[in-house]
């Protein structure tokens, strides 16, 4: 298993741990509903580019992830 699947079981793990023992109303799908009636737009396009980041839809040179990622690891070597 490599470090980002051990990442991503992580963070699921946390997922599924916090709605479960969180308090009432504050399920991480609870702060999203109220995300989007408060910032309907930022947090709609949020949504939308990181759903994009994930499935490789953006160009490398226009996804802010991925050119903060490889600055960090030219930095890096």
């Amino acid at each position: 298993m490599r470090a980002a699947d051990r990442a991503w079981l992580a963070m699921a793990g946390g997922i599924i741990a916090w709605d479960i023992a969180c308090p009432r109303g504050e399920m991480l799908s609870d702060a999203s509903a109220r995300y989007t009636k408060s910032h309907p737009l930022l947090w709609g396009g949020t949504v939308v580019y990181i759903a994009g980041h994930l499935i490789h839809i953006w160009p490398k040179r226009y996804d802010l992830l991925s050119v903060l990622a490889a600055a960090v690891e030219d930095e890096n070597t």
